[in-house]
């Protein structure tokens, strides 16, 4: 009698635990099913000069601001923003419109001691650079941080870490 009953709640515990995982994979996929990039380029990277692309911010509101443009009036696929006191940077990936609003953009980023990861991880989309002084950069990252998440995912390529957020 026993050894039933254990082996009932063995199976219960194995049940219970399948129909979790079933439902945090179900959960997640659906919420990353409809977050495809949009394609901007014709598979080919188009990348500006970033001494021509770069642009300068001196508040929080004008760097959120040239991303939003960079985004919807320019038509980038992504923004690299660049601490120009120690060359911290931020890459971040145009998703598309989120929101009932449609005025904050959805986005995946990561962080970057240096320019080149920054530029693998937006290999193949079409970016812009905006370089910040260590203030604004500081105010934007802070806003990026509190309107995202980690993903728990690493970007191979680039071996930075996958935040996804909105851009508010």
């Amino acid at each position: 009698m026993l050894y039933f009953q254990t082996v009932i709640n063995f199976i219960v515990v194995i049940l219970t635990v399948g129909i979790a995982v079933i439902l945090v994979a179900t959960r997640f996929g659906n919420q990353r099913a409809n977050q495809r990039p949009p394609t901007f380029s014709s598979g080919f990277a188009i990348t500006q000069n970033p001494s021509s692309a770069s642009a300068s911010a001196s508040s929080s509101n004008t760097a959120v601001a040239a991303v939003k443009q960079a985004f919807r009036e320019e038509g980038k696929g992504g923004i690299i923003v660049k601490n120009k006191m120690n060359h911290t940077c931020i890459a971040v990936e145009f998703y598309g419109p989120a929101g009932f609003d449609g005025k904050s953009i959805e986005v995946e980023f990561v962080q970057s001691s240096n320019v080149n990861p920054a530029k693998v991880f937006l290999q193949g989309e079409s970016y812009k650079v905006l370089v910040l002084d260590k203030r604004a950069f500081g105010s934007f990252r802070a806003i990026l941080m509190q309107n995202s998440r980690p993903t728990g995912r690493i970007d191979v390529a680039s071996g930075c870490a996958i935040y996804e957020g909105i851009v508010p």
